[in-house]
C-alpha cells in the first residue's frame, strides 16, 4: 500500500506516487515536503490515511454504467427534440393566426382566435409531453 498524502490547501487525498514535480495533482501548488524525515510543509500533510481497497470494474459494471449514461443523454435529447418539434408546429399555427387576423376586415367574422388557441395548446402539450417522456427515459438510467 502506497503512502497517501493530504493537501492542506485543497483538502484532497492522493497517493504519494502521483505527486509530479512536487505539485499537488489537484490545485497544482508547489509542495515543499520531505517524505523521508516526515517533515510537513505548509501545503502538505504527510500522515498516512486509511483507504478502502478499490474493486476492479467488471465488464458488467462498465456496461451498466454505459447504459445509465446513454439513458440520461437520451432523456435530454428526447425532451429537446420533442419540445423543438412541437414549438415549431405551434409557432407555425401562431403565424397562421396572425396572417388570418391581418386579412380580416372590420366587422366581419374572423377565424384567427381558433388558430391562436390551437397554437398554444400544441406548444403547451408538446412541452408537457417532452417533459414526461424525458423523465421516463431518465428513470431508465437508474436501472
Amino acid at each position: 500500500m502506497s503512502e497517501l498524502l493530504e493537501c492542506k490547501r485543497c483538502d484532497l487525498r492522493f497517493e504519494a506516487s502521483k505527486v509530479a514535480n512536487g505539485k499537488c495533482p489537484h490545485c497544482r501548488r508547489l509542495l515543499n515536503y520531505v517524505n523521508s524525515t516526515g517533515t510537513e510543509s505548509h501545503f502538505l500533510s504527510s500522515r498516512a490515511v486509511e483507504t478502502e481497497p478499490q474493486k476492479e470494474a467488471s465488464f458488467e459494471d462498465v456496461v451498466l454504467a454505459q447504459n445509465r449514461t446513454t439513458h440520461a443523454i437520451r432523456s435530454l435529447a428526447v425532451f429537446f427534440f420533442t419540445t423543438l418539434c412541437t414549438s415549431l408546429i405551434g409557432y407555425a399555427l401562431l403565424a397562421a393566426s396572425a396572417s388570418a387576423a391581418l386579412t380580416c376586415s372590420y366587422g366581419s367574422e374572423c377565424s384567427a382566435d381558433e388558430f391562436l388557441i390551437l397554437a398554444w395548446i400544441v406548444i403547451i402539450a408538446g412541452f408537457i409531453f417532452g417533459l414526461v417522456t424525458g423523465v421516463r427515459e431518465l428513470n431508465k438510467s437508474r436501472l
